[in-house]
């Protein structure tokens, strides 16, 4: 009971503090954002904005593949987001938009106007109004300002939580106040990304495009988060490959987004299924030469020279930095490469790349040629202890090509022959091989009056999941009916 009063009596010149602050903040920073009408609490400038990102532009491009070499594709999404920027409240030569080589479903956007789409999501895509609909919603999260609120928000709270525990002195308590704060800003995206579809279909509209295109390219995402989950065996955790999954949105509230933005829809919408469909003759369709990509059983890497082969039963994940193979979802080998010149494969493996594990017996082997070397050790994975396998392989003089076997789980335990061969089945791509083994590419087909329309699918050259892939592309999976006459894509 003692200590809960000297408690009170410390947080009373505490709130009186806070709420100074808090007032002194609110005057200095707070103006009527034009775009939602709201006053808003800022405490970063639109010069800050614009500067922040321009200084992480080249780290998100790095991050995600680089920039997609296609010009006139590029063009094509720059003309459509600087018409949609045109009708917002920020000029339109506030925005860069640029197409991320990336396979994977997403678009987002930093502050000071970049925004981003991968070559995953435009194939996805249906039509211009589709594509149009992922634009406008990224310029309206831009319009709206929601990084530099996020900032200033946290910026605040980060300020009560460090004040709380000074004048406390009580390291727990400001704890659950900062864990307060970041609940809070959670909680806070919710909103945010309702606001971006609420000035998304306003800036649909007023550029004359169908707003109804925003829902359906939600449903086709939806459709494509379910198959890559059945594609890596988890089938009832669909949301893990959702982009939209820590930003919640549905159909239903895109819908909803209409209603509140009070729009109408142009007499004759415009969306533009044909003109899209053109830009999508020859997009690389799942992974690139420059980053690699899987052809049936096998990791190709045509820019770089070299190939693996995948265990059976098994997926691989194409990431930027690296290469994971899992089995029901639990990664079981990662490769990747390094820069190194000058170390033998056994010294770097030893002195460099394994010394904070407990490694046991490295030694000197050889891989197709190239010196590499391997040993045994253990880590910690999830809070349990697990054994692993590191093998170093000198692929060129000043790069060393890296294999992690984990072994985490009684699952793979019976597949430690196969795991074996993969790492041992790393090879050097010859000239012919570079110049003959090519990425897939979408081309663009119309339904013909012979078709045999049920089995279209057959047609798709992918090593995996041919059917799915088709319905998915060609909204299938969300109930589209091709018929006659229709532009279909097809992966070769």
């Amino acid at each position: 009971m003692r200590r809960f009063q000297i408690l009170s009596t410390l947080m009373r010149p505490l709130n009186a503090a806070l709420i100074a602050i808090a007032l002194a903040t609110v005057t200095a920073g707070c103006a009527v954002n034009p775009a939602t009408g709201e006053r808003d609490l800022m405490l970063m400038s639109a010069a800050d904005e614009k500067r922040l990102g321009s200084a992480e532009d080249p780290k998100i491009k790095a991050r995600f593949g680089g920039v997609y070499q296609s010009q006139a594709i590029q063009d094509y999404v720059t003309k459509i987001g600087l018409k949609l920027a045109a009708f917002s409240e920020l000029p339109a030569n506030t925005f860069t938009f640029t197409i991320l080589d990336s396979e994977l479903v997403n678009a987002f956007a930093l502050p000071g106007g970049y925004i981003y789409v991968t070559r995953g999501l435009i194939a996805l895509a249906a039509s211009e109004a589709e594509l149009a609909g992922v634009l406008a919603h990224e310029i309206g999260h831009v319009t709206a300002r929601h990084s530099a609120q996020r900032y200033s928000k946290k910026v605040v709270a980060d300020l009560g939580a460090g004040l709380l525990g000074a004048i406390t002195r009580d390291r727990q308590l400001a704890d659950i106040a900062q864990r307060g704060g970041t609940l809070y800003l959670r909680a806070h995206s919710r909103d945010q990304e309702f606001q971006a579809d609420v000035l998304g279909v306003r800036y649909l509209a007023r550029a004359g495009y169908d707003t109804q295109a925003m829902a359906r390219f939600l449903a086709r995402m939806a459709a494509n988060s379910r198959f890559q989950a059945q594609r890596r065996g988890d089938k009832d955790n669909a949301a893990r490959f959702d982009v939209m999954a820590t930003h919640p949105r549905t159909e239903a509230r895109v819908r909803q987004a209409r209603q509140v933005a009070q729009v109408t829809d142009a007499a004759s919408p415009r969306i533009a299924r044909a003109e899209f469909m053109k830009q999508l003759e020859g997009l690389v369709y799942g992974g690139s030469a420059r980053h690699g990509f899987q052809r049936d059983r096998s990791f190709i890497h045509p820019d770089l020279g070299f190939s693996f082969d995948i265990p059976p039963g098994y997926t691989l994940s194409n990431r930027p930095t690296q290469v994971i193979v899992s089995k029901r979802n639990q990664p079981t080998i990662i490769f990747d490469t390094v820069h190194n010149t000058g170390q033998s494969p056994k010294n770097y493996l030893v002195t460099d790349w394994g010394r904070q594990l407990r490694l046991t017996t490295p030694e000197t082997i050889t891989i197709n040629g190239m010196a590499a070397a391997t040993a045994a050790g253990r880590t910690l994975i999830d809070g349990q202890l697990a054994a692993l396998r590191l093998i170093a392989i000198r692929f060129t003089k000043d790069m060393m090509a890296r294999f992690i076997v984990l072994d985490k789980s009684p699952l793979i335990a019976a597949d430690s022959v196969e795991l074996r061969r993969t790492t041992y089945s790393f090879r050097r791509l010859s000239p012919a091989d570079k110049a003959t083994v090519q990425p897939r590419r979408i081309t663009v087909e119309t339904v013909s009056a012979d078709a045999d329309i049920g089995q279209l699918w057959r047609k798709m050259r992918v090593g995996d999941f041919p059917q799915q892939r088709f319905n998915v592309l060609n909204g299938v999976a969300v109930g589209r009916q091709i018929n006659v006459g229709d532009l279909i894509k097809i992966v070769r």
